[in-house]
């Protein structure tokens, strides 16, 4: 057997070295996920690596389809390929709106 199912992977267990607010993204090398539950240092939770989130995007414009990006150093998205890549954006969304919806994954 070379592999064998476990389950969808929508969600991966994570153990964070910081407390997690619900909500945050979060980054651990090229893995990147949302954390749905608030988490606890050195506590098992679970990272969402799959699924539509609502997410604070800035000034930015957003097309249906667009690649979205997360940059660590400013904790916001951006549209520049160097940052982590967090999803596609499933909605268009004006710059004067607080909100982009993307599907993660």
């Amino acid at each position: 057997m070379k592999a064998r199912f476990l389950h969808d992977g929508a969600a991966i267990d994570y153990v964070p070295t910081v407390d997690i607010a619900a909500g945050s993204i979060v980054v651990h090398e090229d893995l990147i996920g949302i954390a749905k539950l608030d988490m606890k240092a050195n506590v098992l939770g679970a990272l969402h690596v799959v699924g539509v989130y609502e997410v604070q995007k800035g000034s930015l414009a957003f097309t249906l389809g667009e690649k979205v990006y997360w940059s660590e150093a400013t904790q916001s998205l951006t549209k520049t390929t160097t940052d982590k890549w967090l999803g596609i954006a499933v909605s268009d969304t004006a710059s004067d709106e607080e909100l982009v919806r993307v599907r993660i994954g």
